[in-house]
């Protein structure tokens, strides 16, 4: 698995009592030449859209690496397209999934982040050898997910709505995004350095330390702005010697007042 990484993928895993292996991650997404560390591996969880939480693209070398890698050992990848569509700059790179031609990767994707949290309806696109295996799992484990989210999502897209409404949504979190960028530089650029943000709906800061890091996420949650600590994303069991400070800040469901707003206060609480 990526190393940091979204909490509740870490923990479904664990929860199924796999021996989960950390990779770390740079600018250019999971780096790959850490699999010879792992020969033994059956499955790579990657998020090559946009890694959460550093925000990283996986570079096309990197891509192609990766698939001859499931291709040498039998293996598999997941492929999660955590926040796919909100890409604000740059050409958007081919899926693992177009790009494998052995029939390696299984695609997942989900409405709940263009649509609205409570639809909890998701889709995965898989070679044809799991189709059937993974149709019994879904039956033992879910019985029947609701028909009518299905049936309306169904017709919306098929209806021509959907393509318009992502293009919606990607220009009002762009549009929050900026305006969060703008109003750190502006305002708390001396805490660390805003990235550019070229993907998703979250921005990381790294700081220098652990105690600079323990101290920002106190003071910002006792002045009652949410903020996550980089440090609790980390693989449980990494080394601290290779942990990374910092903290993981959301615009997706905040209006622009609020940000304005948030930063105000987040100025004030770290004078």
């Amino acid at each position: 698995m990526e190393n940091p990484c979204h909490w509740a993928a870490a923990g479904v895993f664990s929860c199924l009592g796999l021996n989960i292996k950390a990779i770390n991650v740079d600018d250019e997404g999971l780096q790959t030449a850490q699999l010879t560390d792992y020969p033994d591996a059956r499955m790579v969880y990657v998020s090559p859209s946009c890694q959460y939480p550093t925000g990283a693209t996986l570079s096309l070398s990197r891509r192609m690496t990766l698939l001859e890698w499931a291709r040498k050992h039998q293996a598999w990848i997941m492929e999660d397209d955590y926040d796919g569509e909100y890409r604000y700059n740059g050409t958007p790179l081919m899926p693992l999934a177009a790009l494998d031609n052995r029939h390696r990767v299984i695609y997942i994707g989900s409405f709940s982040k263009v649509m609205y949290p409570a639809l909890r309806l998701g889709y995965m696109v898989v070679p044809q050898q799991l189709v059937e295996p993974l149709n019994l799992l879904r039956t033992l484990s879910t019985r029947q997910p609701p028909m009518n989210d299905q049936q309306v999502m169904a017709s919306f897209i098929s209806e021509g709505h959907f393509q318009p409404h992502i293009r919606r949504m990607r220009r009002i979190s762009k549009s929050r995004r900026d305006l969060l960028l703008a109003e750190w530089n502006q305002h708390l650029s001396h805490i660390g350095v805003m990235p550019e943000v070229a993907s998703g709906l979250h921005a990381a800061i790294t700081l220098d330390d652990a105690e600079t890091e323990t101290r920002l996420v106190s003071q910002a949650q006792a002045a009652g702005v949410e903020i996550t600590p980089l440090s609790a994303l980390w693989i449980p069991g990494t080394p601290e010697s290779r942990h990374h400070y910092g903290v993981v800040l959301g615009f997706a469901g905040v209006m622009e007042a609020d940000i304005v707003q948030s930063i105000q206060v987040l100025k004030k609480c770290w004078q």
